[in-house]
């Protein structure tokens, strides 16, 4: 008797801890400070560094988007593109691991791509030019409920008068 009684004082002792904590930390809102130290968390120094910079370059965001429901992804896309939509792709449960990479890595414009079908679901998309130091705040300033940023690439800007070659790879800046 003396047995269960520890033992149910233990457990409800650990009743705040994360065991019985059963909330995916994607559902609901996310503050923009916590999102901007969260994602910087990931980030090696070295990069973080780097990133301390004026210098203006195109990112393209990465999203979590597992958590929202249908109606907020379908505000993800972008209204009347014509016969240009984005780019979607739908995958089992049981994506092997290329097919993410694969989508991690293509290239995407302003009207965004979708991975669906597995957790996690992504959402990817080409932001305007900013600076570099200011890539973290303006992804989570773009997170909407059920959706985390994770993570970015980044290109040059091209110079005014350039043509662009969308084919080209963004260049990785994650370590």
């Amino acid at each position: 008797m003396m047995r269960v009684a520890a033992t149910l004082l233990s457990l409800a002792s650990l009743s705040a801890c994360d065991l019985f904590n059963d909330e995916d930390p994607r559902v609901g809102v996310e503050e923009i400070d916590a999102c901007i130290e969260r994602v910087r968390s990931t980030y090696h120094e070295g990069v973080l560094d780097l990133l301390d910079s004026d210098e203006q370059r195109r990112p393209t965001y990465t999203f979590d988007i597992t958590k929202m429901g249908f109606d907020d992804i379908k505000d993800l896309t972008v209204p009347d593109q014509g016969d240009e939509k984005g780019s979607v792709q739908v995958s089992g449960f049981e994506a092997p691991g290329y097919v993410k990479r694969r989508f991690l890595e293509m290239n995407v414009d302003g009207k965004g791509a979708f991975f669906l079908g597995a957790d996690p679901a992504y959402y990817r998309v080409q932001g305007e030019p900013i600076a570099l130091k200011d890539v973290f705040s303006e992804g989570c300033k773009q997170q909407l409920s059920g959706m985390r940023f994770l993570s970015f690439t980044f290109a040059p800007v091209p110079a005014s008068g350039d043509v662009t070659d969308d084919s080209s790879t963004p260049e990785e800046n994650k370590s």
